[in-house]
């Protein structure tokens, strides 16, 4: 899971970004007062711009690409800073597997996995919209630059997952996506989401059906609290199958 690369202090991060009032702003408000230890990983092989877990021993952990530069950088980095202070605050959903035989089938790396993409559906979102409305960041700048380029780049590769597990972590991904977009009002980011939606529709039809569903949902239920997030996946776990085994069969919330 990326943890193979070099490990950095956090100062050889931070520095590099302070000087982005939005990040310093952020960095001063709610990183420093929480006195929060973690580990930084810079790993170029790493699938994802950025990610952020937790360890073996419950220790939080960042991994990112590349040392940080731009603005986009920096929002990325506070982007899964704010995952760790979720973390931190207790404010995080946590998945494990669920106590039934068939979940014995799949690997313990598949159900976190499966478990982190779930929680990021609305993770992603509530954290980005924070860092736009309390700190200035632009959202809409990083998805029309990186985020989206990317998507339309995998859109272009192939279609359809051939199997249904991942079917679904990909809707979670769209879902993921259409929320993100509900905080933006830049018109050329809204027009480019139009267009990888109908790419969406074209290249990947199932994984579009079922993540219109999640995204549907998410909005009904709402998602702005713990509470929230508990009784829609709950309601996740409980209506959604793969390979006709249900959901909350194979994963269970903590």
């Amino acid at each position: 899971m990326c943890r193979d690369g070099q490990r950095v202090d956090e100062d050889d991060i931070i520095s590099r970004i302070l000087h982005f009032d939005e990040f310093d702003c952020f960095y001063q408000t709610e990183w420093v007062p929480r006195k929060i230890s973690i580990d930084w990983i810079i790993d170029p092989t790493c699938p994802m711009y950025a990610m952020q877990s937790i360890d073996e021993n419950k220790k939080p952990f960042i991994v990112i690409r590349q040392l940080p530069d731009t603005i986009d950088d920096a929002f990325l980095v506070a982007h899964e800073m704010g995952h760790v202070i979720k973390y931190f605050d207790k404010q995080y959903m946590e998945f494990m597997r669920a106590p039934t035989p068939i979940a014995k089938m799949y690997k313990e790396e598949e159900i976190k996995d499966m478990g982190n993409i779930l929680g990021s559906m609305v993770d992603d979102p509530l954290i980005d919209s924070w860092l736009q409305d309390k700190y200035g960041f632009s959202p809409a700048h990083f998805y029309s630059s990186v985020l989206m380029p990317g998507t339309f780049e995998s859109l272009d590769s192939y279609g359809d997952p051939p199997y249904e597990w991942h079917i679904f972590k990909k809707a979670l991904y769209y879902s993921q996506l259409s929320l993100q977009m509900e905080s933006i009002r830049d018109k050329d980011t809204l027009r480019e989401w139009d267009r990888l939606k109908e790419r969406y529709r074209t290249r990947r039809p199932k994984v579009t059906r079922i993540g219109e569903e999640l995204y549907s949902l998410s909005r009904e239920r709402g998602f702005d609290s713990i509470e929230k997030q508990r009784q829609l996946f709950s309601e996740i776990l409980n209506r959604y199958r793969i390979n006709s085994i249900k959901l909350g069969d194979i994963l269970h919330m903590k």
